[in-house]
């Protein structure tokens, strides 16, 4: 090699594996990635992307229908994020219900811009996740509830 120019070698090969790599890089989907989480995880994700998707197509999701999602932009996808929430609180859904379906859509933007297909970001200023309130009583149970077939106590005293 003379004047500090690198020589770059080139194979038959070389050609083949860029095609190949090519083909990994656009051929994955969203469900490759939903793979890498555990199993109640991907059933929960994917059932509440179903419905996200079907609440607003009135028909079950395809892959051009995440494609379609992901490709939008971050205005208009947001408020189609912000519509699902509030359908979800309107119609009675516990705080913890509608934070799982906002996990999964998270996660669904995620996978599109790992894959390099979706250029925008989950606005979490404009959509919140709901407080949860966890309920705990601690008044107890009164005996008579605890065990309603067994006599009443009596005390006496000597």
């Amino acid at each position: 090699m003379s004047g500090g120019k690198s020589q770059e070698i080139v194979t038959p090969l070389s050609g083949q594996l860029r095609s190949i790599a090519g083909e990994l890089r656009h051929g994955s989907d969203f469900l490759t990635e939903l793979q890498q989480k555990a199993g109640t995880t991907q059933r929960g994700y994917a059932g509440n992307i179903k419905l996200f998707f079907e609440y607003f197509l009135n028909r079950a999701p395809t892959q051009d229908d995440v494609e379609e999602f992901w490709g939008l932009d971050e205005e208009s996808a947001n408020t189609l994020i912000l519509k699902f929430r509030n359908h979800l609180v309107e119609s009675g859904r516990k705080s913890a219900t509608v934070n799982r379906y906002l996990a999964a859509i998270k996660f669904l933007i995620k996978a599109g811009r790992n894959l390099k297909r979706c250029n925008f970001r989950f606005d979490s200023d404009r959509i919140e996740s709901m407080r949860v309130t966890k309920y705990r009583d601690t008044s107890g149970v009164r005996v008579d509830e605890y065990n309603p077939h067994s006599a009443p106590l009596t005390v006496t005293s000597s």
